[in-house]
């Protein structure tokens, strides 16, 4: 009896072994699934959501940082940075001028060597040195249309005439207006009213002459409101003698406000 009581334990105990190692496996694999939880659709939507909301008010925000950037202000050295247009300012130049005049003359033309017999048609000579003054006033920076008054500072031995006496008006029409270093054409009319020299022959015409100025030059502003030039051009007379002048001329120009 004994024994039969062992053959019926044995089945009994393998059976109670593998159930419980089935009851082990599936409390672990509860285990794992609590350790890793699946949300539910709504949860996972609403996560979702709130992630898309964050992504979205990035976007703004970067878009604003760009527009501070751009609609930031120039830099001191950016706003600090000079300007030599000449636009509404008023100016006073001084230069001293100086040439080679050719005259063509007519019968009553002043004489090229006064004291000489001098029955030549075509002479030529240098012209003593002048001082020109010349007061402005610039509707734009490359528009600056003067006044101007020549004084000669010697008598035109020459041709027996006084000093050169001028008054005229012209514009300089400047190119690179805004730069320091401009290049500027600058045409003139004037009239000439010296007189002869008690040398001069009295037959010949000392009458008021006029002069056609037409001159190219340069003007470096060291600073808005002063500038160093020089020109050269041709003047040209025709009352007197038809006269034609290279001359050149180099100045200063002050400007306010």
């Amino acid at each position: 009896m004994v024994r039969d009581m062992r053959l019926w334990s044995l089945p009994v105990t393998t059976c109670t072994l593998c159930l419980s190692l089935s009851l082990a496996s599936v409390a672990r694999a509860q285990s794992d699934d609590d350790d890793d939880p699946t949300a539910s659709p709504d949860v996972q939507a609403q996560v979702g959501m709130g992630t898309e909301k964050e992504e979205d008010d990035d976007s703004p925000q970067d878009s604003d940082s760009e527009a501070d950037v751009a609609s930031a202000p120039q830099s001191d050295e950016q706003a600090a940075a000079p300007t030599y247009g000449h636009a509404w300012q008023f100016g006073l130049r001084s230069a001293v001028s100086f040439g080679y005049k050719i005259m063509f003359r007519y019968d009553d033309s002043p004489p090229c060597d006064v004291g000489a017999v001098d029955d030549r048609s075509v002479c030529g000579f240098g012209t003593p040195p002048a001082l020109d003054l010349a007061l402005s006033f610039a509707l734009l920076d490359s528009i600056e249309p003067y006044v101007w008054l020549r004084f000669g500072l010697a008598d035109q031995t020459q041709t027996a005439t006084a000093a050169t006496s001028l008054l005229g008006a012209g514009v300089r029409i400047y190119t690179m207006s805004d730069s320091q270093l401009k290049l500027f054409f600058e045409p003139a009319l004037a009239v000439e009213t010296e007189e002869r020299l008690g040398n001069g022959p009295v037959n010949a015409n000392y009458d008021t002459d006029y002069l056609v100025h037409l001159h190219f030059g340069l003007q470096y502003d060291f600073m808005k409101y002063f500038g160093l030039y020089g020109s050269v051009g041709p003047n040209v007379t025709f009352v007197r003698a038809i006269g034609t002048e290279l001359e050149a001329s180099i100045g200063i120009q002050g400007r306010a406000p």
